[in-house]
């Protein structure tokens, strides 16, 4: 098998040496350019919407699982205590429940209203960034 050298002259490999060069330069630049703007225009207002409106609701659904809890106990020592106590005992645990329970609904009516804003700024959120007229995707 033959092997064939083929001699390029200076001329030529100097001039196409730095045409490459010069290419992959500017693939480099359009590159970074590209993912700075990725950055600024989805990865940011992303970014915003999570430490801000997700942590608002991450918050009230802490609120929520608490009260829930306090519901449920509060509910299962109502339904375990005897009903030969006093009346005014079996009242008392009765207004103890109601009031858990209406902290409980105030809670969750509290967190379902977050979800829907949530989820209305999310959608907000995405169809601003895939619909500018600027948007790099």
């Amino acid at each position: 098998m033959r092997l064939f050298i083929f001699s390029l002259g200076s001329q030529y490999t100097i001039p196409a040496m730095k045409l490459v060069g010069g290419a992959f330069r500017t693939t480099l630049a359009l590159k970074n350019k590209y993912i700075t703007e990725v950055n600024e225009q989805v990865v940011k207002p992303l970014d915003d919407f999570l430490k801000t409106d997700l942590k608002e609701f991450k918050e009230s659904k802490k609120v929520y699982d608490k009260a829930l809890e306090k519901y449920e106990s509060t509910l299962a020592k109502y339904n375990g205590q005897s009903r030969q106590k006093e009346a005014s005992a079996l009242r008392e645990e009765a207004f103890q429940l109601y009031d858990t329970r209406k902290a409980y609904i105030q809670s969750a009516m509290s967190c379902a209203m977050l979800c829907i804003r949530l989820q209305d700024g999310l959608d907000q959120l995405i169809l601003g960034v895939v619909s500018t007229d600027k948007a790099p995707l």
